[in-house]
C-alpha cells in the first residue's frame, strides 16, 4: 500500500527474475529456460499465476516496461527480443495477450532497454555497429531505414496482427571496446532522460556517445512529428564534440544536464547543457586511477556525487558546479564527521543475526589476495553511490571495505550511519518514495536488512539472498 501510486522496478542481477509494482499490484516475472511466468503477489502472501509464455529460446534477461503494462524478454542467443502484455485480473492466463518479436539480424545484439514512456525499445548491436529504436505502437506498417545499405542490419518482426513496429537506426555509436575502459559496459554510453511528471508521454530525450575520426561526440535524439520523409518518430536534435576523447559513461542529471565520466585510466568528469555548452570539467587529480561511479542528484537534491579510486566521494553543487564536500570512506575520514573525534567510529555491527552498536578503530578490509580484484578493476575506491528519494541521504560502498555500508547526510557533512555486515554487501536499494527514507540491503547471509532514517536500530527479514 505504501507504493500504491508509485512505480518501482529492479532487475535482480545474475538471475532471470524481476519485480514490478504499480496500481494493479505487485507482479513478479521469472523464467526457467524458455518459459516466462508472471505471477501476482496477493495481500495474503499467495503467488497467483497470471500468465505463462514460451519463448523461442533461453531467456537471458527480463525487464518490465516503466508503466508495468509490458514485459520484455532478451534472447541473446537469437539476437531477438520478445514482448508480452502483462495480464490483469480481468485479462489473465493468456487471454487477449498482445505480443511481438524483434529480430536484430546478423549484426548481433548485446543489450536492450525500454524508453521512459514504455512505447519504444532500444536495442544495441554488437561491435558498436548501430542502435535500433523500435516503436511498438505505430499505426503504419512501414519500417524506417536510413539507407538501402542498412536494410538487412536490423529487421523487425511481429508474431501477431496487432499494431506493427517502425524502426530508426542510429549509426556509429561508441562501443565499450572504443572507450578503453576497464570493465565498463557499453550501455553506459547512451542514456534516456527521465520523463517529468505531468509532461507529455513522449517528452524524453536520448543521449548517445558517438566516435568519429578518433573524437568523441554527443548526440541528443528526441521524438519527431511523423511525416512522409520522417515516419520514425525520432530525430537528431543536436550533436556536439565532447571535451574528452575517452568517455566511458553518459547520464542525465535531473533531465537538464548531461554528465560524462572518462574511463578509470584518468580522472575527468564533464557536465554539458543539452545545447553542448560545457559547464564543468573536473579533474581532481592526475596520474592515478580516476572515477569509478557517478550518482546524479535525485528529484529533491542539488548535489552531484562522484566516487573515485582514492576512496573519496566528491559532491558538487548543481547550481554553481563547484566542489561542496569531499567524503572520505575510512576511519580517519569518518571521525571528522562524528562527535568526539577519538579516531573510532560508532556503527552498527552484524553479529549472530542481530545488529549492535559498537565503536571500531579499524574497519574490516579485504585480504591482500582479494584486494587485487577478480575482474579488470582493482578492489578499491567508491564503487557504488545512491541518493535517497528526497536527495538528502547518500549511501555508498567502498570496495576496499566490502562489508561496510556508509550512509551520509551530505548537507550537514555528517556520517548518519555505518553498517558493518557479517558478509560482503551484495545489493542495496533506497525506498523509491515516502516521507521517511528506508534503505534495504543484503549479503550472502540469507537475510535482508532494513535501515530507517531516524531509527535507533536495524531490522532484518529472513529470506533467500540468492533469489
Amino acid at each position: 500500500s505504501q507504493f500504491k501510486n508509485n512505480f518501482y522496478m529492479q532487475i535482480v542481477v545474475g538471475t532471470q527474475s524481476t519485480i514490478v509494482t504499480f496500481e494493479e499490484g505487485i507482479y513478479i516475472g521469472s523464467s526457467v529456460g524458455q518459459t516466462l511466468s508472471i505471477r501476482k503477489y496477493t495481500s495474503d502472501g499467495a503467488m497467483l499465476p497470471m500468465a505463462e509464455h514460451m519463448c523461442v529460446d533461453k531467456v537471458d534477461r527480463i525487464e518490465f516496461s516503466p508503466d508495468g503494462s509490458l514485459v520484455m524478454c532478451l534472447l541473446l542467443s537469437r539476437n531477438a527480443v520478445q514482448v508480452f502484455s502483462v495480464p490483469t485480473e480481468s485479462n489473465s492466463l493468456g487471454s487477449d495477450v498482445w505480443k511481438c518479436r524483434i529480430n536484430e539480424g546478423i549484426a548481433g545484439m548485446i543489450n536492450a532497454c525500454w524508453s521512459p514512456c514504455s512505447q519504444y525499445i532500444l536495442t544495441e548491436s554488437d561491435y558498436g555497429i548501430h542502435l535500433c529504436f523500435w516503436s511498438l505502437f505505430e499505426t503504419t506498417d512501414a519500417v524506417h531505414q536510413k539507407s538501402s545499405s542498412q536494410s538487412k542490419k536490423g529487421t523487425g518482426l511481429l508474431d501477431n496482427s496487432s499494431p506493427s513496429s517502425s524502426m530508426y537506426i542510429i549509426t556509429n555509436p561508441k562501443s565499450s571496446a572504443q572507450c578503453g575502459s576497464l570493465g565498463t559496459h557499453s550501455s553506459a554510453l547512451y542514456s534516456f532522460s527521465p520523463t517529468p511528471s505531468g509532461s507529455a508521454v513522449e517528452s524524453f530525450r536520448l543521449a548517445v556517445v558517438h566516435r568519429f575520426d578518433l573524437q568523441d561526440y554527443i548526440a541528443i535524439y528526441g521524438p519527431a512529428v511523423p511525416s512522409e520523409e520522417q515516419p520514425s518518430k525520432l530525430q537528431e536534435l543536436v550533436k556536439f564534440r565532447a571535451r574528452s576523447n575517452d568517455i566511458a559513461s553518459v547520464q542525465w542529471s535531473l533531465g537538464l544536464h548531461l554528465v560524462t565520466a572518462d574511463s578509470p585510466l584518468s580522472y575527468r568528469c564533464c557536465v554539458y547543457t543539452p545545447a553542448g555548452e560545457c559547464l564543468l570539467n573536473l579533474e581532481a587529480y592526475q596520474h592515478a586511477l580516476g572515477i569509478r561511479c557517478v550518482a546524479p542528484p535525485g528529484s529533491g537534491g542539488g548535489l552531484l556525487a562522484v566516487g573515485s579510486f582514492d576512496g573519496s566521494a566528491r559532491l558538487l553543487s548543481v547550481f554553481s558546479w563547484q566542489l561542496a564536500f569531499e567524503l572520505a570512506h575510512s576511519v580517519a575520514g569518518a571521525t571528522g564527521c562524528v562527535e568526539g573525534g577519538d579516531r573510532s567510529v560508532q556503527c552498527w555491527v552484524e553479529s549472530e543475526a542481530t545488529f549492535a552498536r559498537r565503536r571500531l578503530k579499524v574497519l574490516p578490509r579485504l585480504s591482500p589476495a582479494a584486494s587485487a580484484g577478480s575482474g579488470a578493476l582493482p578492489a578499491m575506491g567508491v564503487g557504488w553511490l545512491a541518493w535517497s528519494s528526497d536527495g538528502l541521504l547518500l549511501a555508498a560502498k567502498e570496495e576496499a571495505h566490502p562489508r561496510c555500508l556508509w550512509v551520509w547526510r551530505p548537507l550537514q557533512a555528517r556520517l548518519e550511519a555505518l553498517l558493518v555486515l557479517a558478509e560482503p554487501l551484495q545489493c542495496a536499494r533506497w525506498r523509491p518514495a515516502g516521507s521517511v527514507a528506508v534503505l534495504a540491503f543484503c549479503s550472502s547471509s540469507g537475510r535482508v536488512g532494513l535501515w530507517r532514517e531516524g531509527n535507533e536500530g536495524v531490522g532484518e527479514e529472513e529470506g533467500d539472498a540468492e533469489g
